[in-house]
């Protein structure tokens, strides 16, 4: 069986108490991920190594794109919308 050995290299010393859900954003060249119990969305920019963070303020247990600049987030007990440029969480109500 041919196996293929990629190089693997720590790209972040993250000290999330519960890391998930990563996600690519391809238009920005982003990762996305979360740190559940601190109720935080993290973002990763690969080609600077800088990664921050917004505090959305309940446990988020996944994410997902939802258009530019905007992700939706599986909070505790509802769905809500993350604005990636301002960090305004904003409830979701479906229709």
């Amino acid at each position: 069986m041919n196996e293929l050995q990629y190089p693997l290299h720590n790209v972040l010393q993250a000290r999330a108490r519960l890391g998930e859900s990563p996600i690519w954003d391809s238009n920005q060249n982003l990762l996305y991920w979360i740190d559940i119990y601190n109720h935080r969305v993290h973002q990763f920019h690969p080609a600077t190594g800088k990664n921050c963070f917004f505090d959305v303020g309940d446990v988020v247990g996944a994410i997902a794109t939802a258009g530019a600049g905007r992700l939706i987030m599986a909070l505790r007990h509802h769905l809500a919308f993350l604005n990636t440029q301002t960090g305004e969480v904003t409830p979701h109500f479906g229709d």
